[in-house]
């Protein structure tokens, strides 16, 4: 005979072995360990299913008002927004550095041809332009992919939160360079937002210290 039980910290079903009752289980959906026969102990957490051919399906507990979220719902809503985040990212750092390499190879090209030659623009200011672009944007732009990544394996919500501002603030410093960004920017920010994603992060948290605990 097996028995179904709810998992204590995102409240999907399981189903579990009779002999397995007194083990630690890892729930597939939010990786929580917990004990089966603790949880069943808890209301609402466990149903009996009988072995017959068609076992009837288990009952899911009802959030309810207090709840704070469904995690495994939470970490599905924001891979999406933080993965498209995060390859915008890295393409505009790679983009960026092209164009500082660009500037500044130009300006010392110019330098070494005659006066009459060059262009308007003077070869120092090109490499100044290089120069400050490189500078300034290339760690801009890894902040972001930095901080998407953290947000999308939900081990930092304020590298998140971070990340989508500067997405969004693109546009005041890069001009129309920064509009590509804008609309996975506004996106995190609406998902983050989410009570089901703050329960992704807070589960994460939760289950990192649970490690960490255990090994020491």
């Amino acid at each position: 005979m097996a028995f179904s039980v709810f998992c204590p910290e995102c409240s999907s079903s399981l189903e579990v072995e009779d002999e397995h009752r007194e083990w630690t289980v890892r729930c597939p959906h939010c990786r929580h360990e917990f004990r089966p026969m603790q949880a069943a102990a808890a209301p609402e957490t466990f149903a009996v299913v009988e072995d017959d051919d068609e076992p009837s399906a288990p009952r899911r507990r009802r959030r309810r008002r207090d709840d704070e979220g469904d995690p495994a719902a939470g970490a599905r809503d924001i891979a999406t927004p933080g993965l498209v985040l995060e390859m915008i990212a890295w393409i505009s750092l790679v983009l960026v550095i092209c164009v500082s390499a660009f500037l500044i190879i130009a300006g010392i090209i110019q330098q070494g041809q005659p006066q009459q030659q060059r262009n308007e623009d003077p070869p120092e200011m090109l490499i100044f332009m290089g120069f400050c672009l490189g500078v300034f944007s290339v760690p801009y732009f890894a902040i972001i992919g930095v901080g998407a990544r953290k947000m999308r394996n939900l081990t930092s919500y304020s590298w998140g939160v971070a990340a989508a501002v500067m997405a969004i603030a693109s546009v005041v410093i890069f001009g129309v360079c920064g509009l590509p960004i804008i609309a996975p920017g506004i996106w995190v920010v609406v998902v983050l937002n989410r009570d089901d994603v703050k329960a992704a992060f807070k589960a994460k948290k939760k289950h990192e210290r649970h490690y960490h605990d255990d090994d020491d």
